[in-house]
């Protein structure tokens, strides 16, 4: 089954997985993700922004107050 969202799209079930697997293809900004979790029916994005942060593998770019996730 293919999971979509706006633009964003993936087949991977693990949220934290199919961000990264978005995230590598296209750098996603803590709205889109928050979205993108929303329409896969998982509301607890902030746990998930918090994984993201900590990876030493995902660069995490702030600007005015916004978060643009991408892998390093």
């Amino acid at each position: 089954d293919l999971l979509v969202s706006g633009d964003f799209h993936s087949d991977i079930k693990d949220d934290y997985q199919a961000v990264l697997s978005i995230i590598k293809r296209h750098p996603m900004n803590q709205h889109e993700i928050e979205d993108f979790l929303a329409s896969r029916g998982n509301k607890d994005y902030p746990s998930l922004l918090a994984r993201l942060k900590e990876d030493g593998g995902v660069e995490v770019i702030s600007y005015k107050g916004y978060d643009t996730y991408r892998l390093k």
